[in-house]
């Protein structure tokens, strides 16, 4: 339930990634200063092992040469179990007892049998050689390792060794082992492991505190919009969510939901408009049906009155099946249900086989009917639908055309379109209605004639044009003519 929240999400996830930051930079951190402190160690014991190394060959230099004039003889003298060598030692670790060269540790020298030849007595530990030093005189590496002594006092005191030997003869001569405590490098580290235990609780104490602020914050234009949301019905559409002054993502939703708004307006809108123009368009072929029954019924007719009567109804019943016709087609398009059989449509011989279809129209009314073209233009489409489109136009060209008057397609290429142009010369639309021209049911009040139809013929034209990836345009002035202009992608 806790993380059903947004709001609770977001803290949840950031204390988390907080956490594993601060807990893996912290490991890293910890390990690489322990890293770098016992390296440290290591060094500091391998050179002062090498300084006292250099110093007691110096001082048995000096004992050989010492030896050698009181017996010339010998010419070389071993350091292998030799009683002299283990003088110089001791005097050597007297001598040097506070030198800087053993402050801060302590030494351990030994014979080859593992035996304390010297030692400063600093600590008591014992003896930890390995085997192979005195076995092997490839064996020259600095041997580290750690233990835990009683210092005296009780207490187990953790120091790290260094063991290194001198070989002779392939043999290790003698063998120097250096301690140091790691009493001041523990209590760092352990400081500082403390230091971390301390500090990531208290921040994660302080992000969640701040989290939950900001989150608060952060949401709250969020919350703001939800409830203006709440307060939006079908009969509230045009209340607005307020813009924040910001440029981020809360700016971004509200935007989007105010244009989610508009949409759903304009759709309430032009449903409602829909049906009250529906309602309209059926209410008239209705009523005629509805009043000639009353008039029939009223008195025994004649057989021709009854069929004249039948006739007129039966007009009426067509319009109406004309008209939910028209009306599933152009739902069927705007649900975008109807399937294109589009294949090459030559346009010039399309509007030739139309307008000679039509010229019997415009020779009952005295228009000029003509197509101008001076190039062959094929375009992919359907090729009923398309004749439905041009059918459409120039029939409504021709109907409000006064005879006399002229109506012309003229067909061109325009870069990457076909664009055909529909021109009359008939009554023209006003300025008002021409935002409204391929609206459903839209009546032009210069059109409100006779031969005007159920105003749908605009809009599935405009439909399958713009099926086809196409557009249509309209200009026109009252009393001058109007052109209706086709895009159709080549």
């Amino acid at each position: 339930m806790f993380l059903k929240s947004i709001r609770h999400r977001i803290i949840f996830l950031y204390l988390t990634i907080l956490f594993l930051t601060f807990t893996i930079f912290g490991t890293l951190l910890y390990n690489t200063v322990k890293k770098k402190s016992y390296n440290d160690i290591n060094d500091l014991l391998l050179s002062k092992a090498e300084g006292i190394i250099d110093s007691i060959e110096a001082s048995w230099e000096a004992e050989k040469k010492s030896l050698l004039s009181l017996y010339p003889v010998e010419k070389n003298i071993s350091r292998l179990n030799n009683i002299n060598f283990e003088k110089i030692v001791r005097r050597w670790l007297q001598e040097k007892m506070n030198d800087p060269l053993l402050l801060s540790i302590d030494l351990n020298i030994y014979n080859p049998e593992g035996k304390i030849i010297g030692s400063t007595g600093k600590l008591k530990i014992k003896p930890n050689i390995p085997f192979n030093l005195f076995s092997s005189a490839e064996n020259n590496t600095p041997y580290f390792a750690d233990f835990s002594i009683d210092d005296g006092s009780g207490e187990l005191l953790r120091v790290r060794t260094l063991t290194l030997a001198f070989f002779e003869q392939n043999r290790a001569s003698y063998l120097v082992q250096v301690i140091f405590p790691l009493t001041q490098i523990i209590s760092f580290l352990n400081h500082l492991r403390l230091m971390f235990l301390i500090f990531l609780p208290s921040v994660l104490v302080f992000s969640f505190i701040a989290s939950i602020i900001l989150s608060r914050v952060t949401l709250n234009p969020i919350n703001e919009i939800m409830n203006t949301i709440h307060k939006i019905t079908a009969e509230n559409l045009k209340l607005r969510i307020k813009i924040p002054d910001t440029k981020d993502e809360v700016k971004k939703l509200a935007d989007t939901f105010n244009e989610m708004l508009d949409r759903l307006e304009n759709a309430f809108l032009t449903q409602r408009v829909f049906i009250e123009d529906l309602t309209h368009e059926l209410k008239t072929p209705l009523a005629i049906m509805k009043g000639e029954i009353e008039v029939t019924l009223k008195k025994i007719r004649s057989a021709e009155d009854y069929e004249s009567i039948l006739r007129s109804s039966l007009e009426e019943v067509n319009k109406l099946i004309r008209m939910c016709e028209d009306m599933l087609l152009l739902a069927r398009f705007e649900a975008r249900a109807v399937e294109l059989e589009k294949k090459p449509v030559e346009l010039v011989d399309l509007f030739q086989r139309i307008i000679g279809d039509m010229d019997i129209l415009a020779a009952q009314k005295e228009i000029n009917l003509f197509l101008e073209a001076h190039e062959k233009v094929t375009v992919t489409g359907d090729e009923i639908k398309l004749r439905q489109v041009f059918i459409n136009l120039l029939d409504n060209a021709l109907k409000f055309t006064p005879p006399g008057g002229q109506v012309s397609v003229r067909l061109v290429r325009d870069k990457s379109w076909a664009r055909i142009a529909v021109a009359d010369t008939g009554i023209g639309i006003t300025p008002q209605d021409l935002p409204h021209v391929f609206d459903r049911f839209y009546h032009s009040r210069q059109a409100a004639t006779e031969e005007a139809g159920f105003g749908l013929g605009l809009a599935i034209a405009k439909a399958i044009v713009e099926a086809h990836q196409g557009k249509i345009e309209v200009r026109s002035e009252l009393r001058q003519g109007s052109t209706f202009t086709v895009f159709l992608p080549l």
